[in-house]
């Protein structure tokens, strides 16, 4: 895929400790995988998973994400 893109780690974009986080990691930019983004909820596609879970009564939320390139296996699926 082609075009423009900053490197953002999606897991550290949401609002709870995002202060705290980016103070820890000391990332400074889009250079580094660790970077958490200019604020929380930058990132359109963490921007619009909250909008979801504050649109929809879920009794639970669960998000997973991995890095391209990593391959997320689940127990039981044949795969390893």
């Amino acid at each position: 895929m082609e075009g423009k893109y900053t490197r953002i780690d999606l897991n550290d974009q949401f609002p709870a400790f995002w202060e705290i986080e980016c103070e820890r990691r000391e990332v400074s930019g889009p250079a580094s995988q660790d970077y958490s983004g200019s604020c929380p909820l930058s990132e359109p596609e963490a921007k619009a998973l909250a909008e979801l879970t504050e649109t929809v009564d879920f009794s639970r939320v669960l998000s997973s994400y991995t890095r391209p390139g990593n391959i997320l296996e689940l127990p039981g699926s044949g795969t390893a």
